[in-house]
């Protein structure tokens, strides 16, 4: 599609620039919407996840006709963990517009379900939001479903955009449908078609400049991608009309069928063949078999014994078929049992463009582009699986996704970095402060780091000195005071806040830790010694927050240990400026100092940038088993040298600059 010089799409195209392009993308077998999506999502084939239609197979007995039913919930049709799941279980906020087997899921915060009567099963919120915002019609399914395919395109647009104005999900998975739906009536590389596909390029752009208004560029990543290819067709087959000149399938009308010992339900591109019949299976497998030997468009059927190699489940189980019938391309597969002809000529009463092929089909190959925050730009990709989208994007969500079918691409993965905004958003608005925590996270770092004192009445308190003479005007010691004297002060109006004042209080650590969202995190400085770890104790044993986003630092050696042997749940990190010794006029060796912090028993080193890190003064620290981290480093130079060096993290005054400048 992108290399076709008539496809007007330069929004995907910019993005395929700044970021890559595959050369092309795998999809599952079968090239269906329903299957393909959960496979997007989940990083497994339907052998695992089980969809293998646009809804849910029913079987109707001995004999009986089967049906697919796609008024099912998400818990009826998907038997695999999805990046929804996994992401609302790591407290993750997460989105679905017109996303496929997601209806009534647990897991989205937000949910504009691709299922029959999708208003109906919208997110109540966010349904009263797009209809009083003028989105939607109204909350009523009736009003939606008199949209034609582009109008509801556009509101699906919308909805992605004002989610991403109002609340900006971690993740969020947007389905178009326009483009399809013009494929199937017109055929790809129709005039219509390059109008469709640029349309949809516009609904791209609209996306992409929801999130340059958000100010979220910099830290958000964008994936392009299809379910499946497309393919013309100038004949469709009529598989169930050869079953019922044969006996085997009995109408009452021209379309009502009333017995099926073997039916042909159409994917497009392929017929899934069931043999309903347990008595007579084997003798009706063999006349199928002769049935459609040799016959125009048939270029084989395929037997369950291929089954795994294609990863669908095994004939029999779930709705899985008991042969597929593949035609050659060129032929299309229908459901109807009309006329005389097997071989029926394509009309403009019939559709032209098919998918639902078997994947191996190289018009079934999709588009996959993928840009901004931890893609590597101008990386070399070549073909890929769509199996291999959910664990990338899990990896660049700091997440694993356990037994994909798929793997990480690591070779369009910038270095793994995470930000860390220094005492908050500390350029931006006075440090150690409310305003400037939550600063730090809408700059798009992945954590703040603050710096804990202990009061005179055993509160934990957020500040950096001793004392509050530098931002609080007048010298009071935090230890000698209690947490109400201390609050006394505004610590928003000093340096060059002065001529723009903030209003802000010391806050305690329950304070900051309240302002954290979801899936980031808070590096704690502990600036005092041992003495304050029962009273941080109590106070992270009261957040609500999870181990794993609450991080220890500190300078004191003790402390370290004191906090490790403390919160073994919890990661600490064992801060070691780069200075001359007083005494022995020399710096730090960096063997003692991985000696020191392995002692310890602490999870990684926290370094002044000053110390001389390369790629294999990292790989010495991280082959001892500890993390590598940096601070503070506010110049993008330096910052390259330490992403190109391995650490883990950056901690910095300028998330925002700084991520915009690494392109993270």
């Amino acid at each position: 599609m992108l290399e076709d010089p008539k496809t007007s799409v330069p929004n995907i195209r910019a993005l395929a620039a700044d970021g890559v392009q595959a050369k092309a993308m795998k999809v599952a077998t079968p090239s269906v919407t329903w299957p393909n999506h959960t496979t997007l999502v989940s990083g497994v084939y339907p052998r695992k996840h089980s969809v293998l239609f646009n809804g849910v197979l029913v079987r109707g007995g001995a004999g009986g006709q089967v049906k697919i039913d796609p008024n099912k919930l998400a818990s009826e049709l998907v038997a695999a963990p999805t990046i929804f799941d996994l992401l609302r279980n790591a407290g993750h906020t997460t989105a679905g517009v017109n996303w496929p087997c997601t209806r009534l899921s647990k897991s989205l915060d937000d949910d504009f379900p691709d299922s029959p009567n999708m208003v109906d099963f919208t997110t109540p919120r966010l349904r009263a939001e797009l209809a009083a915002a003028g989105i939607i019609p109204s909350e009523k399914q009736e009003d939606w479903a008199k949209l034609r395919q582009p109008q509801q395109d556009e509101a699906w647009t919308r909805t992605a955009c004002y989610l991403i104005r109002t609340r900006m999900p971690e993740f969020m998975a947007v389905h178009l449908l326009n483009t399809d739906s013009t494929h199937h009536k017109y055929g790809p590389e129709s005039m219509a078609s390059y109008s469709a596909l640029a349309l949809a390029d516009r609904f791209v752009g609209d996306i992409v400049n929801a999130v340059n208004a958000a100010g979220k560029r910099g830290s958000t990543t964008f994936i392009v991608t299809a379910d499946h290819g497309f393919a013309t067709a100038t004949n469709v087959l009529q598989p169930n009309l050869l079953l019922r000149q044969a006996g085997l399938l009995q109408y009452s009308n021209a379309t009502t069928i009333t017995s099926a010992r073997v039916q042909v339900v159409p994917e497009g591109g392929s017929g899934f063949i069931y043999l309903n019949d347990p008595a007579s299976r084997d003798a009706d497998r063999k006349t199928v078999t002769e049935l459609f030997a040799g016959k125009e468009g048939v270029a084989e059927l395929i037997g369950p014994e291929r089954f795994a190699e294609l990863g669908i489940p095994d004939a029999g189980t779930g709705g899985s078929p008991d042969l597929i019938l593949r035609p050659k391309m060129g032929y299309g597969v229908v459901g109807t049992a009309t006329g005389a002809d097997f071989v029926v000529p394509v009309t403009p009463a019939i559709s032209s463009g098919y998918h639902g092929y078997v994947a191996d089909e190289p018009n079934m190959d999709a588009i996959f582009v993928a840009s901004g925050r931890g893609i590597k730009r101008g990386a070399n990709l070549e073909t890929i699986r769509n199996v291999d989208v959910a664990p990338t994007v899990m990896k660049l969500l700091g997440q694993e996704l356990p037994n994909s079918d798929g793997k990480v691409l690591n070779e369009i993965l910038g270095r793994n970095v995470a930000i860390i905004a220094h005492r908050g958003g500390s350029y931006d608005a006075p440090e150690n402060t409310l305003a400037s925590f939550r600063l730090g996270y809408e700059h798009g770092a992945d954590g703040d780091e603050l710096d804990i004192h202990l009061t005179k009445d055993n509160q934990v308190v957020v500040m950096h000195d001793y004392d509050t003479e530098r931002v609080g005007g007048s010298k009071k010691k935090i230890a000698d005071s209690t947490l109400a004297e201390l609050q006394q002060f505004n610590i928003g109006a000093w340096g060059k806040w002065t001529n723009h004042p903030f209003n802000e209080k010391i806050p305690t650590l329950a304070q900051a830790l309240a302002t954290v969202p979801a899936g980031k995190k808070m590096f704690i400085e502990i600036k005092t010694g041992p003495e304050i770890i029962p009273a941080l104790e109590k106070v992270l044993a009261e957040t609500k927050l999870t181990p794993e986003q609450t991080i220890i630092i500190t300078f004191n050696y003790d402390s370290a240990i004191a906090a490790k042997k403390t919160f073994p749940n919890r990661k600490t990190y064992w801060l070691v400026g780069y200075a001359k010794d007083k005494t022995t006029g020399k710096f730090p060796e960096l063997a003692e100092t991985i000696q020191k912090a392995n002692a310890a028993h602490v999870d990684g080193l926290d370094l002044n940038f000053n110390w001389p890190l390369t790629k294999e003064t990292v790989g010495q620290i991280k082959a001892a088993g500890l993390e590598c981290h940096v601070w503070t480093v506010d110049e993008p130079d330096k910052a390259r040298e330490m992403v190109e060096a391995g650490v883990d993290s950056i901690t910095t005054n300028r998330p925002k600059f700084l991520r915009e400048q690494l392109g993270l």
